[in-house]
């Protein structure tokens, strides 16, 4: 007998901003104040949040109407798709502390044809409290000032009070309905917020940067080995301190030396007794044994409540990086020659050979390249006829970055000394034009875009590898290309300005790459900017920001995987350099180092084609930079497996890459050696197969944050069987903005396998993202989940998005290996409404794949079909539509009811070889004893599914005895086969289990072998009692 544990449910974790260490004692007064006169979002977001986070047109600031006449003001446009309700407005992340005195000021403008029926202003503490001051019936069309005192914001009767610690400001406008014909606008400016917060220590020699917008604040120096560490530092204004101990953190967070004594009495280094400042000229002394990356020094003061601390972090580099030893970004000239002429694996060697035989020189003539066109700064997208778009405004920059990589290369590894000038004169006209931002971008306060990445990326590297054929001259004249049009842009909109603060964009990743390997590259050349610091400390403030917010603990990424690729396509070989150079590592220090477990659940082998929810593509490919990364780096046996192929032809992607981190001699492992199912906690989805071949069943259910380029799809199932596509999804190949069906259809509910109200294409509202904002985590949440090998059973409660339709709606999925998947959803509502169960499906040779007859849907695609038998609610209707494209959808509708409980039995099967498939066998409904459920008889097998709709003094059903709340189980010969159930006790068909405590378990009985997977929050004991004798007892493969 085998018995595996499966681990209990995490707590739920939380992506916390980063905040300095520090107490709650020593404070100084702090206000934020706004006023976007210069254009700028200065870190506020649309809320809810939008549904691209890289890139949202009608969310900007704006001239007019302009707040006393002059300025700009912040504003979200809203075009509504129909008549219906709508909520919009702006949140702003912050970190402060609330005193009695505390006021919040703003004027608000509705540009609208109607008031509102409320504005909600509120804020939000680190512990994840909203209060909330409400404006009924504001005024539109006319600017408004409000300035409101700490005791008028309130939650659930309790006054906001002093030394709260204050992370966001929402402000949120709410219309019962609008009409969809005009836009909708809510404008606000002149906010000014007033506190306290953290008292810090500012660093005198050498100079600190606080970094505001991440919470810390760092050296402008590094120190390299040998270097001693000689600091000054005093307090911010208002507190005499009488002493001050530092201590060392190393990349490691271990304390490296702590209670060093700094002092204010003109000694160790100090210039002035009594001034404030206090000094020790003999902090530490790096040692060459010491980690590389990067250190805090954590200064502190006081005792008790008066005490206080602050981080002040700071780089050890890998080497010294003395000014013009190039190359350095992914290697020195003398590590890559050594390499090609010392002994190498011959696909190593196939690698540099495809690279150097497949050069071909470039017949670009720069000269004749078009000037960058400065067009109107009015729109980048539209309609499909529209005049709007990018068109070809970043053709010059990239036709000159393809040329500086391919021909740089070139030269790097044969010397090709036309392909050196190629390269060379590629740098110089890339460096000296106007920008590399597209002028909308620029106009509506985006200093970046992921578009000029290439450009940055190409003049590091072009740089890097041509540096020693530059003049003086010509050096300067690239540096300051990379730091006008790259570095210090990203500066003010990324670091300074944290624009996208929630920092769960893809753009985020590819303008890191960009701007990143170009720091890697010039870094301390510029005697006026040792260490390039604060640039260079800032790009990695925001990279670690976003690698947290978009790599999750559980192994996977918050968007759709599509996004992934891009995002962190080029990002692994910054990370490459970041670590070779200054010791930075941010690989195995987060959760990208397992990153590709969700796409190894939902690929299938033969072609990567898989399914994935939001704005995604058909196929996903393993052997990407990242895998490649993730071999080199952390010797990934998983990986391996895909990427050493690729290697071992020669041809793998990313260029000189393959070649550098070329790895051979892991034991690849398969993902066969997985269980079948997983809960991706973090990504609110729960993934089950009924085996790893692609014959077999993969289904995905969500419920859980929402996501950049996710959709109101909160609920919703995908199902493949056989290779095949039976429950799709609306939105993917939709062309994005280009395409009119995507804001009313493809991203909205009635696009997705979900539930909607009145068929109200947008029943659902767009449920908050995980980003670290305590107090805005209102989204569905998986409030039950068991993964196991055999059964997967998830319950997700959705009720949050449904826009207070509902009181409670929850779906459970319950499914097996050898079984069908039983659906049930409870909905409850003080109010009749009528519920319609939408299912999607792509077209069968150019017409809809669904039919639908007495309660029974169907989907017959070329290699599988899906029989889904709905046997709760009786009376219902259906409507099949198509799209815009070959896909259709049902609408399975009740009639008007208050409540709710939809029961229905999916059974996907593979279309036979040489005949039409048999008739599916019928479900029978079965209801007793406070129970709802169904009854599958295949004759060979009898399959139940059964959920508890209320409490009953006999808690028998069916032969089954059991205090569970849901189970499920299969039959043979009259004997119980498989099982799964949550609960103590589980009776029936010749098996007994009893747990001392709750539990969830699955069972499965062969001749050979009986399985039992368990999860349970606490240690149990069990009692069981089956018809043969275990043998031996396997636990989590250890014989007991």
């Amino acid at each position: 007998m085998k018995i595996k544990s499966i681990l209990p449910f995490l707590s739920l974790f939380l992506f916390v901003s980063t905040l300095n260490a520090q107490t709650s004692g020593s404070r100084v007064p702090y206000v934020i104040y706004d006023n976007f006169d210069t254009g700028e979002m200065f870190t506020w977001e649309p809320y809810p949040y939008q549904q691209d986070t890289g890139y949202d047109p009608l969310f900007g600031t704006k001239k007019e109407p302009a707040f006393g006449g002059k300025g700009s003001s912040l504003s979200r446009l809203t075009k509504p798709n129909d008549a219906n309700d709508l909520t919009q407005g702006f949140t702003k992340r912050i970190d402060m502390y609330s005193l009695n005195s505390t006021r919040l000021r703003f004027a608000y403008y509705f540009m609208s044809d109607r008031k509102p029926e409320k504005l909600d202003v509120s804020l939000g503490t680190f512990d994840g409290k909203l209060f909330t001051h409400t404006i009924l019936s504001p005024k539109a069309n006319t600017w408004v000032e409000l300035d409101i005192p700490l005791s008028s914001f309130s939650l659930n009767g309790t006054i906001l009070n002093e030394g709260a610690h204050l992370q966001v400001v929402v402000l949120k406008a709410f219309y019962p309905l609008v009409n969809h014909l005009p836009s909708y606008s809510i404008l606000i400016d002149e906010f000014k917020l007033n506190g306290e917060r953290s008292r810090q220590f500012i660093a005198q020699s050498p100079k600190s940067t606080w970094f505001e917008q991440f919470g810390h604040a760092i050296l402008n120096k590094h120190y390299s080995n040998g270097e001693t560490i000689n600091l000054s530092i005093s307090a911010e204004p208002g507190k005499a301190l009488n002493e001050v101990f530092v201590e060392l953190i190393s990349p490691e967070n271990k304390t490296a030396v702590s209670n060093i004594k700094f002092y204010d009495d003109g000694s160790h280094g100090d210039l002035k007794a009594a001034d404030g400042i206090w000094s020790n000229n003999a902090v530490y002394t790096v040692k060459a044994t010491d980690p590389r990356g990067q250190w805090k020094i954590r200064a502190k003061s006081g005792t008790g409540t008066e005490q206080f601390s602050w981080d002040l972090w700071f780089i050890v580099p890998v080497s010294d990086h003395a000014s013009g030893i190039h190359p350095r970004v992914f290697h020195s000239q003398a590590q890559l020659e050594a390499r090609m002429a010392g002994p190498e694996p011959e696909s190593a060697k196939k690698l540099l050979n495809y690279l150097i035989q497949s050069y071909k020189p470039s017949t670009l003539d720069i000269d004749k390249l078009p000037a960058q066109n400065m067009v109107a700064p009015e729109s980048v997208t539209g309609g499909p006829y529209a005049s709007a778009g990018m068109g070809g405004w970043y053709n010059t920059q990239n036709a000159l970055a393809r040329v500086i990589t391919s021909e740089a290369w070139q030269y790097a590894l044969t010397k090709n000394m036309d392909a050196a000038n190629r390269a060379k004169a590629a740098l110089l006209k890339l460096s000296i034009l106007p920008s590399w931002n597209h002028p909308w971008m620029e106009a509506n306060g985006n200093h970046t875009y992921y578009p000029g990445a290439p450009a940055a990326f190409a003049a590091g590297i072009g740089y890097d590898i041509l540096y020693n054929l530059l003049s003086a001259e010509e050096q300067k004249t690239v540096r300051n290309g990379i730091m006008e049009k790259s570095i210090k842009p990203f500066y003010r909109d990324m670091v300074e300005l944290n624009r996208m603060p929630s920092s769960n964009s893809n753009h985020i990743g590819v303008i890191l790459s960009g701007v990143g390997v170009a720091a890697m590259a010039i870094a301390n050349d510029d005697p006026n900017l040792p260490g390039l610091e604060p640039y260079l400390s800032g790009i990695l403030a925001k990279t670690k920001q976003f690698i947290d917010r978009t790599m999750l603990p559980e192994g996977s990424y918050n968007e759709p995987y599509t996004y992934q690729e891009m995002g962190y396509r080029e990002l692994v070989e910054f990370l490459y350099s970041l670590e070779r150079n200054f010791g930075v590592d941010y690989t195995s220090t987060t959760y990208l180092k397992e990153f590709y477990q969700y796409p190894i659940y939902v690929t299938q082998a033969k072609d990567g084609a898989y399914q994935d929810l939001g704005d995604v593509s058909h196929t996903y490919n393993f052997t990407q930079q990242p895998m490649q990364w993730l071999v080199y780096k952390m010797k990934d046996p998983f990986m391996y497996k895909y990427v050493k192929p690729a290697w071992d032809s020669g041809k793998a992607r990313g260029g000189i890459i393959p070649y550098l981190w070329y790895t051979e001699g892991i034991a690849p492992i398969g993902r066969e050696t997985l269980p079948l199912s997983k809960h991706f906690e973090g990504k609110g989805h729960m993934v089950t197969r009924t085996s790893w071949e692609d014959s077999g069943t993969v289904m995905i259910f969500k419920a859980g944050p929402n996501g950049n380029h996710y959709h109101a799809d909160q609920g919703t199932i995908l199902l493949t069987h056989n290779g095949e596509e039976l429950l799709s999804d609306a939105g993917h190949s939709s062309d994005y903005y280009g395409n009119l069906y995507f804001p009313g259809y493809y991203t909205q509910a009635i696009g997705h396998n979900v539930m909607l109200v009145d068929m109200n294409a947008e029943s659902q509202a767009a449920g908050d993202f995980e980003n670290g904002i305590a107090a805005l985590r209102t989204y569905p949440k998986m409030i039950h989940s068991f993964a196991g090998n055999n059964a997967m059973a998830a319950v997700g409660d959705l009720t949050s998005v449904y826009k207070n339709k509902v009181s409670k709606y929850t779906r459970t999925l319950l499914s097996s290996k050898n079984g069908p998947v039983f659906l049930f959803d409870q909905v409850k509502s003080p109010e009749a409404h009528s519920y319609n169960w939408i299912f999607h499906a792509e077209h069968t040779n150019g017409k809809s794949s669904i039919s639908y007859s007495e309660n029974r849907m169907t989907i017959n695609r070329p290699a599988a079909r899906l029989t889904m038998d709905i046997l709760s609610p009786q009376a219902l209707s259906s409507r099949i539509r198509n799209s815009d494209r070959d896909e259709s959808f049902i609408a399975i509708s009740s009639e008007k009811m208050k409540d709710a409980d939809f029961l229905a039995v999916m059974q996907p099967e593979s279309k036979p070889a040489n005949a039409d498939y048999a008739s599916a066998t019928k479900p029978k409904r079965i209801d007793s004893n406070g129970w709802i459920g169904a009854m599958l008889n295949e004759g060979s097998s009898i399959h139940y599914g059964f959920f508890r709709i209320n409490e009953s003094s006999d808690s028998g059903v069916e032969g089954f005895k059991t205090d569970a709340s849901k189970f499920s189980a299969m039959l043979a010969d009259n004997k119980l086969m498989e099982a799964y159930f949550d609960g103590k006790t589980f009776e029936g068909y010749g098996s007994d289990l009893k747990f001392s405590a709750t539990v969830d378990a699955s069972l499965a009985i062969s001749s050979s072998e009986t399985v039992l997977e368990l999860r349970s929050d606490n240690p149990v004991e069990l009692t069981m009692a089956i018809d043969l004798k275990p043998k031996s007892i396997i636990h989590n493969g250890v014989l007991l």
